[in-house]
């Protein structure tokens, strides 16, 4: 049930991605506003929270920082969209091989076990996901339907 939550969001997060023209993907009034950004934070945030033991994060410095001031060093639609495919299969990994009761150890402000971590990390998609629909909608464009 979880996984398929997730399933349903990431398809959300894909079709926001792919929503902003190439124009708009790196725009923003803030640095918070621009798309690439959002997607940004969001994916790596997500793919840093499946670590099933300390140090099993990526390195930082794959990409820019989502709040880079130079909007030309975020990534594209296109290298965002294959990010988020490789965040997709180590989130599967993570939820099909975490014993999702034991004890949180590594992000105790996630809460007190690896489901409250899951479903932490799921919120904060969603929390994002919003956020780049909303500057969908301000943007004049269609926004991704509700799954």
């Amino acid at each position: 049930a979880l996984a398929d939550q997730f399933v349903r969001a990431f398809q959300m997060l894909r079709e926001a991605i792919q929503a902003f023209s190439v124009e708009e993907w790196r725009k923003g009034d803030a640095p918070c506003q621009r798309p690439a950004g959002l997607a940004l934070h969001a994916l790596v945030s997500a793919r840093d929270y499946c670590a099933l033991k300390p140090g099993d994060a990526e390195p930082a410095d794959r990409f820019a920082d989502w709040e880079d001031k130079d909007s030309s060093r975020l990534p594209s639609q296109a290298d965002m969209l294959a990010y988020q495919d490789e965040v997709a299969q180590r989130l599967a990994h993570f939820l099909a091989e975490a014993d999702l009761m034991a004890e949180e150890t590594q992000f105790r402000w996630t809460g007190s076990t690896l489901l409250s971590r899951a479903a932490y990390v799921l919120r904060h998609t969603q929390h994002h996901l919003a956020e780049m629909c909303l500057e969908l909608h301000r943007r004049g464009l269609r926004a991704p339907q509700w799954q």
